[in-house]
């Protein structure tokens, strides 16, 4: 089959796949894990508590909340490769962002990590997500790829399928307008700080120390929601 008959989810499917065989799970978990955990503090996880983790990789954010007193938890993932990496095993399941197999209103919380920009119908699947999401459950979604860090950009043309890039309000609005309410907006700086100059080496995606300050300064964005009662 041609790469250009093939479907939008097939071909992120295979490059997550190409990834998962790489060992890159290992990297988004060590780049994206400590804006997560300092997202994650503004959640107190107990044991009634059932979560989702959309985009999970190999499982790293939903161990972790877990590990915060989640009392159970669910991880779903685009690519199968992706799937059979994440522990511990039975957790995990093999799914598009917008076509979930699973049962209405059961989750109290959806964590999504760099994932959501990647869908094919972004908005289609926020309201998947509400679908699963009880009344009152909380979202979270965390962003690098915004219109408002453009260093981030430069991953675009990289990639071998087209991306869904928002601005912050823009993304707010989306996850307003899907079935979630009272959506806020904060961006989540490196806890570490920049690194000095002198440590400094470029990179494609920051040629000049300019650029790594100003995406170190731009920050992740998330994007924090409410389930509202269903419509009838």
């Amino acid at each position: 089959m041609s790469n250009t008959s093939r479907t939008h989810s097939e071909k992120v499917a295979e490059e997550f796949g190409h990834w998962a065989q790489i060992g890159k799970d290992q990297a988004m978990e060590r780049g994206h894990g400590r804006f997560t955990e300092v997202a994650l503090a503004a959640w107190s996880l107990g044991a009634d508590d059932h979560v989702l983790d959309v985009g999970c990789g190999n499982g790293w954010a939903l161990r972790r909340m877990i590990q915060r007193g989640a009392g159970s938890g669910v991880g779903v993932d685009i690519s199968a490769e992706m799937v059979a990496l994440a522990t511990p095993p039975g957790r995990y399941l093999q799914a598009n962002a917008d076509t979930l197999p699973l049962p209405d209103a059961c989750f109290s919380h959806i964590l999504s990590v760099e994932a959501l920009y990647y869908a094919d119908a972004p908005a289609a699947a926020l309201r998947e997500w509400s679908r699963v999401a009880r009344p009152g459950a909380k979202l979270m979604v965390l962003v690098d790829l915004y219109r408002e860090n453009p260093c981030h950009l430069i991953w675009c043309p990289l990639l071998p399928f087209p991306v869904q890039v928002l601005g912050q309000d823009e993304w707010a609005e989306a996850i307003n307008a899907s079935g979630w309410q009272t959506c806020t907006a904060r961006r989540i700086l490196d806890p570490r700080g920049p690194q000095p100059e002198a440590e400094f080496e470029p990179n494609p995606f920051a040629p000049t120390y300019g650029d790594y300050l100003a995406e170190k300064q731009a920050g992740t964005l998330c994007l924090e929601a409410v389930r509202g009662q269903p419509q009838n």
